[in-house]
């Protein structure tokens, strides 16, 4: 469904456009989502045309005042700030097996050993399980071994989050979404589901 109501002479599709990108920073999947004629387009082409709409003042004004919703709703109702995300992120992409191990030199055995990690390293670890199990040993006697096995988080999809903020990578995945007729207030239901997965993703799991 379009939008129908669109503040500050924005036009339907601007308004959409704005939205979009406010919310997603991608050029091209706003234009598509806006509902601007892009089928027959190639990439580049569409690239251009979307920075057109982008680049129109009024349109460049609403990304700016919208963004600054999105920015202050995460800050004052979340304490999601850009440092702290990055923060989360770097925790997850430069972690390393070895912050949370024990080798024995000698046989070169990797034990799991948490005693030494901070609470950064901890923030790395997405899932973390004990089983307990009696085996019988060599005397004839059970003895309860204990079993150990975590997981970190996607160390690869945090450096290309890491990469992007930088400009190393260009975003290339497109979002289709759609508005609904009252823009404004699709907008801030839209930005509170976001910034409460943020907020989510910015609380690593607790360990068992």
């Amino acid at each position: 469904m379009s939008i129908k109501k669109a503040p500050s002479g924005l036009t339907a599709k601007q308004e959409a456009f704005a939205q979009h990108y406010a919310i997603h920073g991608d050029t091209l999947a706003a234009y598509k989502a806006a509902g601007y004629s892009w089928q027959n387009m190639k990439p580049a082409v569409m690239s251009v045309e979307g920075n057109k709409v982008l680049n129109t003042p009024k349109v460049s004004l609403r990304v700016a005042e919208l963004q600054s919703r999105v920015k202050d709703r995460a800050e004052k109702r979340f304490d999601i700030t850009a440092d702290r995300i990055l923060q989360e992120l770097a925790a997850i992409a430069f972690v390393n097996f070895m912050d949370f191990v024990e080798v024995n030199p000698t046989s070169g055995e990797a034990k799991v050993d948490l005693r030494k990690i901070d609470r950064m390293q901890g923030a790395a670890i997405g899932t973390y399980k004990v089983k307990t199990y009696p085996e019988k040993g060599m005397d004839g006697e059970f003895e309860t071994v204990k079993e150990v096995e975590f997981k970190l988080l996607d160390k690869r999809a945090a450096l290309v989050d890491l990469g992007k903020h930088v400009g190393l990578f260009k975003e290339k995945v497109q979002h289709e979404h759609k508005f609904v007729d009252d823009a404004a207030t699709d907008f801030d239901s839209r930005l509170a589901g976001l910034v409460a997965g943020a907020a989510a993703a910015s609380n690593p799991q607790q360990l068992n």
